[in-house]
């Protein structure tokens, strides 16, 4: 709680230095450690992701939600992130592999992640131009996908990165790589990781 409060202090402190209304950022070089609780990282099994996978829906809505979601499962990107995708983020390779090259909104970091084959099926439907809907809107719509998928966990965009980091977790991908592909900030990826065991 009293991270969550510093943080946003530190949000507040940043806007008045970057409009000029302080002199001094207050919170420059200054790292606030959210405790990460292992008990409280959820994450979907593969066989959970199988049935959001295999789901039809009716409604564009719903489908757009699924995308968006297992986009997120397959690209670990956090939901603002997400949001502020552009096509010009999109980057193919020589080979014809798609990647996502731009900077975390959170950190300020850089990240390249390259684009699994589920994210680039979702993102080249989508002529890489996701559907994204408002953060309480998209909260809302995951219950329900949960729901109507028989999964028995409340979804969420954390819920979604947390199962793209143990994906590359058991695939043995190493620590840095994790780290530039999540847009953690320097020397963060080692902390992060001894929360997922």
């Amino acid at each position: 709680t009293s991270a969550g409060y510093q943080a946003k202090i530190r949000t507040i402190f940043k806007y008045a230095f970057e409009s000029g209304k302080i002199n001094k950022y207050l919170y420059n070089n200054v790292h606030i450690d959210r405790a990460l609780d292992v008990n409280n990282i959820k994450f979907l099994t593969e066989e959970d992701l199988q049935k959001i996978k295999d789901k039809k829906f009716a409604s564009r809505r719903m489908n757009d939600i699924k995308d968006c979601f297992l986009f997120q499962c397959f690209s670990g990107l956090s939901y603002i992130d997400m949001k502020n995708l552009v096509k010009s983020d999109f980057r193919k390779t020589e080979d014809g592999r798609y990647y996502i090259k731009k900077r975390r909104q959170k950190t300020n970091q850089e990240f390249v992640t390259p684009l699994l084959k589920d994210a680039a099926t979702i993102a080249i439907k989508h002529q890489f131009d996701l559907k994204v809907k408002s953060n309480q809107k998209y909260n809302e719509y995951l219950h329900e996908l949960a729901d109507l998928c028989d999964i028995d966990m409340n979804l969420t965009t954390h819920v979604a990165r947390h199962t793209f980091i143990v994906y590359l977790i058991n695939k043995h991908v190493p620590q840095e790589t994790i780290g530039k592909m999540c847009g953690w900030a320097e020397g963060d990826a080692q902390r992060m990781l001894k929360v997922y065991g």
